[in-house]
């Protein structure tokens, strides 16, 4: 007989860091169980901690985030490492890989196993190099790459939609969305019999599944778009053509958490921020966190604790 569970869900974003937790019910055994998400997105080809361009040591990179997630890891083996995709293009290194030596394994593929990375959503600079690329890509990669919106032209899926991790018990679908404006952006070539859906509809659809087919305790959206809205006005931003984001919160049941990626996201001036230590756990529903290298804070609002109503966008951007 089934009995209910109380989870305790702590999201951490990464490159716009955040440390959050989350408490939320499903129907499965009488225990509490926290899990930790860990999100990375728009690394755009960043391992080591080093700047190409101005020739001199960074912040940020892989390698850096690989000490932070043994660390975070080692406080809650419940933690899965999920990445929002654009780690394939924007540095020297990537390029090289992607468009000279395409024989040797790809060094952001290879980094993200040696992490122990368990999926990704893929987003609009992934295929800056062509499908053939990305094919390769994927293949060498130990964790799925997931697109629900992105199609054949016979109607099936090109990538895999979603998984389904159990973790301590605690069945955790993730889907991954990929912003439908690719087709404005990249050559045409490089995209070839590939069709991107909407991906509000696509939630819909696959929202449903995880629910009703997959009967899932959790439903993660790793969403590679942004917010179309203000999150705290409703304004309308005018970038709905690549960013659905606060569409598919406010329209979408059946969704625990969304994390989103793509577009730039500031603190705003007006708001109160504050620095948190690596290893605090935020519980208040209005969160806040800190770069790892010391920049702006930025805010995460909670998601929503009633499962019967739809969540609230996770939002973040490093």
């Amino acid at each position: 007989m089934k009995k209910r569970l109380s989870v305790l869900l702590s999201v951490v974003l990464i490159l716009g860091l955040v440390f959050a937790s989350f408490p939320f019910k499903a129907a499965t055994a009488a225990t509490t169980v926290k899990i930790t998400l860990l999100e990375t997105s728009d690394v755009h080809g960043v391992i080591y901690p080093y700047d190409y361009f101005k020739d001199a040591p960074a912040n940020g990179g892989l390698a850096k985030l690989s000490t932070l997630v043994k660390g975070v890891r080692a406080e809650n083996p419940n933690t899965l490492l999920l990445d929002d995709g654009d780690n394939q293009q924007g540095t020297p290194l990537t390029y090289y890989f992607n468009k000279v030596d395409t024989t040797t394994p790809n060094p952001m593929v290879a980094a993200m196993n040696i992490m122990g990375y368990d999926a990704m959503t893929l987003a609009n600079h992934e295929f800056n190099y062509g499908l053939a690329i990305v094919d390769k890509a994927r293949s060498e990669a130990k964790f799925p790459w997931l697109s629900a919106n992105i199609y054949k032209q016979d109607g099936t899926n090109y990538f895999t939609p979603y998984i389904v991790k159990t973790v301590a018990g605690v069945k955790v679908g993730i889907l991954g969305l990929t912003t439908k404006n690719i087709p404005n952006w990249e050559v045409p070539a490089n995209i070839k019999g590939l069709v991107f859906k909407d991906t509000v509809d696509e939630a819909k659809k696959w929202v449903t599944v995880l629910k009703d087919t997959e009967k899932v305790d959790l439903v993660v959206v790793l969403a590679h778009e942004g917010l179309e809205k203000d999150i705290d006005t409703g304004k309308d931003l005018g970038t709905s053509i690549e960013n659905q984001a606060y569409a598919i919160a406010m329209t979408v049941p059946g969704i625990d958490v969304i994390l989103t990626g793509h577009t730039p996201l500031h603190p705003r001036q007006d708001t109160q921020w504050r620095a948190c230590d690596a290893a605090e756990e935020c519980r208040r529903r209005d969160l806040q966190g800190r770069h790892h290298d010391g920049t702006d804070c930025h805010r995460l609002e909670g998601c929503h604790e009633n499962r019967s109503q739809s969540p609230r966008n996770c939002r973040h951007r490093g």
